[in-house]
């Protein structure tokens, strides 16, 4: 059987409609039903190691364990702790390379998990979340920042990040412009009695510089704690 030019015609839009369709299918349905899936992934793994960490904490304050109390409030304090967030920020900004232009912290209670969730949020868990606007020269910088970022002592809860490439350059003479990003991430903190706030002091924090502002790259921050 000879196939006509109209034939050949209606097969290739048959086969550019299909492989639009598979296109369609994937960007509008399967993906952000994946991303949906890894973001809730992501928080119950965060939600249980909250959990656990403030199994540990209760333990070892029953038990009178002052240096694992300590220690466990380096993970989930009992206060905001926002001296020692920026501290790790700087690290963060030193050893990827890149810069913080401007921060904001808010505070917020957890929202209650809702009913048939498979991990329940601790009673009074409040979030600190901290948005901020950075530079980096290329993608690496902003690899590091993230990585190092995700490696402090608190549990870090990455939320967003957002950028946008550097145009692409004409000349091989033309500067490469800086990368603005933004990151927004979440960590936590659980206020509890009294008694048990002096042993927020146990962080470890170095000593003072004695500088009058040690984060003067930051002259739009608002931090609050």
């Amino acid at each position: 059987m000879k196939l006509t030019r109209k034939d050949w015609s209606i097969i290739t839009l048959a086969f550019v409609f299909f492989a639009l369709l598979v296109w369609v299918v994937y960007w509008f349905f399967y993906l952000p039903v994946r991303e949906e899936k890894e973001r809730l992934t992501t928080e119950i793994s965060n939600e249980e190691k909250l959990t656990g960490v403030l199994d540990e904490r209760l333990t070892a304050m029953k038990g009178g364990s002052l240096e694992t109390t300590a220690a466990l409030q380096r993970v989930v304090p009992v206060k905001p702790m926002t001296d020692q967030l920026l501290i790790d920020l700087e690290k963060a900004e030193v050893v990827s390379g890149g810069l913080i232009t401007k921060m904001d912290f808010t505070e917020s209670p957890m929202a209650a998990a809702a009913e048939g969730e498979a991990v329940e949020t601790p009673a009074g868990l409040q979030k600190l979340t901290a948005v901020l606007t950075l530079e980096a020269d290329d993608y690496f910088m902003i690899e590091g920042f993230i990585e190092e970022l995700e490696r402090t002592q608190r549990i870090v809860e990455i939320e967003e990040i957002s950028l946008e490439g550097p145009e692409e350059l004409k000349n091989m003479n033309d500067e490469t412009e800086k990368i603005e990003y933004g990151v927004t991430f979440s960590t936590f903190f659980l206020p509890e009695a009294e008694t048990t706030e002096g042993d927020a002091k146990a962080t470890d924090s170095p000593p003072s510089a004695h500088k009058n502002d040690p984060f003067q790259q930051f002259p739009d921050s608002t931090v609050g704690e």
